[in-house]
């Protein structure tokens, strides 16, 4: 596969994945503010995102790019990205948005990565049982 091809199907993965949790919000939102018609087609839009993501997931699995062999490949892939959230990305953005005097954003980034680390602990359970 060509490198270009690589990297055009991971930017539209994430763009597809950021697109399908923006509509899901848009849709909460305007289901709060008595929109209901508004708020399905924004589901509905959602939906079609999220199989979008899949289909370019899909690609980078076929193409070798994504290397998934059954389920404790599956879980070896998120014990490694729950680790990197946990460990490196949340403190530093909580680190950062104290810096910046957002006290209100790094209690809820701690928040998230509390939860994150359970995550962690939960796969790290399921693939020693595996095992």
């Amino acid at each position: 596969m060509s490198k270009k091809t690589e990297e055009n199907l991971k930017k539209a993965f994430v763009k597809e994945c950021q697109a399908n949790l923006r509509y899901i919000f848009f849709s909460e939102m305007a289901d709060e503010l008595g929109y209901p018609e508004v708020s399905d087609m924004f589901r509905s839009i959602a939906k079609g995102e999220e199989c979008h993501a899949k289909g370019f997931l899909f690609y980078l699995s076929k193409l070798g790019s994504v290397k998934v062999n059954g389920v404790k490949d599956a879980l070896k892939i998120s014990i490694e990205k729950e680790m990197d959230e946990t460990e490196n990305m949340y403190p530093k953005i909580v680190k950062e948005a104290r810096e910046e005097g957002h006290e209100d954003i790094a209690k809820w980034v701690e928040r998230v990565g509390k939860a994150e680390s359970r995550h962690l602990k939960s796969c790290q359970k399921l693939l020693e049982s595996l095992d």
